[in-house]
């Protein structure tokens, strides 16, 4: 493309001339919305948008006015689905409180982007924001998402998964799944969506219901991440046969998930939450070489934190925080919010962590008076660096904060 400015020197467009690949790895760094309105450029930029393989959209039924609803998401999706001739990326977000109405529209929709060899396919579907039950009607994703050769990134939030609907899983190149307040209806389905994974690298099943009570993870030589958070009915036991898993997230309401390993030494990162923090003294004599261990909401008891090897430890307590005692050596990073409670149990003295450089600390104006109490000031005093030392105090309506330094 070539045009001419006011002095008659012809001017010419050289970002158009760049290779496409190219181009659009630099429009992947632009709101969708603009990257579709450089069709309008020229014939140059209209080729370069249908070559472009990310397709992006969002629908709100409530911010929308205009057109009929359906017609402005049809319209949006034909020029982005059936005129491009292969498609990366899809990511669609409708947010619709009657799903049964969309769901034929859905499968269409969903079935012309699968036969453009999606790599990656995110659909967030519904207009639900807290937990899911199992009265609430969720859109049921089709059969041919599940039997996908090319896919390698699978992320489904309020979405359902009905057995029914699929004659076999088979997902051999999928390396990510994500699961979030998704559904499963049918016997052992999660089951059969892992198992289908052969190098899957990451696996994450966020406030799910219909999950089972048993898990196991077997054969997964790449996975490297797992996570499973307060999911329905709560899992009773997990094993994992993964020999390279990297990072371990479990969060549990009630009840503690007895947790088998083939190998326990290549896991570097442990996350726990609510009950299985229960189960940390057990854990930590398992995950010998746990280097990041983050805590959050867990029980009425003392921790007990002995270990060799941890250099990074979080404490993210909301309500409670039932006191510790830590005995870590290596430990250089410190991060402790609670806001709600400390208990009188909590002694700043029965920590020996004497190689600690790096402290982010957050207490109420009340949790303060009762940090100092517990010895808080003399366990500062005892840092060897206060340049990376932080102190929040906020407000018990966390409409203020101060910082001490």
């Amino acid at each position: 493309m070539s045009d001419t400015n006011t002095s008659g020197t012809e001017m010419v467009d050289y970002f158009s001339m760049l290779p496409h690949p190219l181009i659009h790895h630099i429009l992947s760094f632009l709101p969708f919305d603009d990257v579709a309105r450089t069709c309008t450029l020229s014939e140059d930029w209209h080729r370069i948008w249908l070559s472009y393989p990310n397709v992006e959209f969002h629908f709100d039924f409530c911010a929308y006015k205009g057109q009929d609803f359906f017609d402005h998401i049809e319209n949006s999706l034909a020029e982005c689905i059936v005129r491009k001739a292969c498609i990366q990326n899809f990511s669609l977000s409708i947010c619709f409180p009657e799903i049964e109405i969309l769901t034929p529209n859905l499968d269409r929709w969903l079935n012309l982007a699968m036969k453009k060899n999606i790599s990656e396919l995110r659909l967030s579907i519904g207009r639900f924001y807290g937990y899911i039950y199992s009265s609430l009607v969720l859109y049921s994703i089709p059969g041919k998402v599940l039997v996908a050769n090319t896919l390698e990134v699978l992320d489904l939030h309020q979405c359902n998964l009905k057995e029914d609907r699929f004659g076999y899983i088979n997902l051999p190149r999928l390396g990510k799944l994500s699961l979030n307040k998704c559904q499963f209806v049918g016997e052992s389905l999660l089951q059969k969506i892992v198992s289908a994974c052969p190098i899957v690298e990451h696996i994450s099943i966020v406030r799910c219901i219909g999950v089972g009570h048993f898990l196991f993870v077997s054969c997964k030589p790449e996975l490297k991440y797992f996570k499973v958070d307060r999911c329905e009915p709560e899992l009773e036991k997990i094993e994992i046969d993964a020999p390279n898993l990297h990072t371990l997230s479990y969060n549990s309401s009630y009840k503690v998930c007895a947790i088998e390993m083939s190998i326990w030494s290549s896991v570097k990162e442990l996350e726990l939450g609510h009950a299985m923090v229960m189960q940390l003294e057990y854990l930590l004599s398992k995950f010998l070489c746990i280097e990041v261990l983050k805590l959050s909401h867990g029980p009425s008891d003392k921790i007990k934190i002995s270990s060799q090897s941890i250099t990074v430890l979080v404490f993210g307590f909301f309500f409670q925080f039932p006191g510790a005692t830590i005995e870590a050596p290596a430990l250089h990073t410190l991060e402790f919010s609670s806001t709600m409670s400390l208990s009188s149990e909590l002694k700043f003295s029965s920590w020996n962590v004497p190689k600690l450089d790096d402290i982010d600390m957050i207490f109420s104006v009340d949790n303060f008076s009762k940090a100092c109490e517990a010895g808080l000031k003399e366990f500062l005093m005892k840092l060897h660096n206060y340049e990376d030392m932080k102190v929040v105090i906020v407000n018990n309506d966390v409409s203020n904060f101060h910082f001490l330094a």
